[in-house]
């Protein structure tokens, strides 16, 4: 995941619109069906300590953007590790304009730039002889 600012680089202060690394490519998600138990697992997941409540306006922050959300009501307790790991929508099941992204403000320390999950690096194992 990530947090973008209005002029598309990675949000400083923790505020921004959120994306997700879907099928190779950073999405939007949705502010439909999003609510401050999906914030806390986005910024936690993130690294940040927690999340101010959901804001559903993006025009009005200067957040939206011009790619239309892949993700949509992510419905999450709080206490997961993932966004995709709650149920939600994705791909052709979303039906949200880019005006329809949900913006985050997370709290505390973290990292917003978002790195796409990788593969764990295949571990070789070295046999010692002596």
């Amino acid at each position: 995941m990530r947090l973008l600012a209005a002029d598309g680089a990675p949000s400083i202060d923790g505020v921004g619109r959120l994306e997700v690394f879907l099928s190779g490519e950073w999405a939007p998600v949705c502010a439909e069906g999003f609510g401050d138990g999906a914030a806390v697992v986005a910024c936690k997941s993130m690294g940040f300590s927690g999340a101010e409540p959901v804001k559903r306006d993006c025009v009005g922050a200067g957040l939206c953007g011009v790619d239309a959300p892949h993700l949509s009501n992510v419905e999450c307790l709080g206490s997961e590790t993932t966004l995709l790991s709650c149920p939600h929508s994705e791909g052709d099941d979303v039906y949200c304009a880019p005006e329809e992204s949900v913006v985050v403000h997370c709290i505390g320390d973290g990292d917003a730039v978002g790195r796409p999950e990788t593969a764990a690096a295949p571990q070789w194992g070295v046999a010692l002889r002596g």
